[in-house]
């Protein structure tokens, strides 16, 4: 056993202006410790001979920042960072809750159109029917007037 205890730290850059402790594994006992504010349910650390590896799990646009990878072994100090960028403008969560708030929108707004739409072939087709029946009577009476003149004709004729 070495007198110096081989340790593995991971650190993210908070805010562009301080350092905030992710987590420390100890090399001999393979034991993780999570600082303040992280928990082993979202972050998992884990290590083989040459490679340390950080897993977040359910990574969100939060994650994006800048994140430092630190071993000390034998004595030495040994950094390594990685940027890590996370895609898109919210987190699952909230776009989600955004494409329901905007469906919502949409189908008011559709609703809207729709109930306009209805109202007004409902006042069109009253004012066909109306016209429809106003035509009918005035053809009615003028079938009327001309069975009166063509009687009215026939009894002048016949007199004659």
């Amino acid at each position: 056993m070495s007198k110096y205890d081989d340790l593995t730290f991971w650190f993210r850059l908070v805010n562009g202006t301080k350092m905030g402790c992710i987590s420390v594994m100890y090399k001999t006992t393979h034991s993780v410790s999570y600082c303040n504010g992280f928990q082993s349910g979202t972050f998992e650390i884990s290590s083989n001979i040459s490679t340390v590896f950080l897993k977040i799990k359910q990574v969100d646009l939060s994650d994006s920042g800048l994140y430092f990878c630190g071993v000390y072994t034998g004595g030495q100090m040994l950094f390594n960072t990685v940027h890590l960028n996370v895609k898109g403008s919210v987190g699952l969560h909230e776009a989600d809750s955004k494409c329901r708030t905007e469906s919502d929108g949409t189908s008011k707004l559709i609703s809207v159109i729709l109930g306009g739409v209805t109202v007004s072939l409902v006042v069109l087709i009253i004012g066909l029917t109306v016209q429809n029946r106003k035509l009918q009577r005035a053809n009615e009476e003028e079938t009327v007037e001309q069975s009166e003149v063509s009687t009215t004709f026939l009894c002048l004729f016949e007199t004659a």
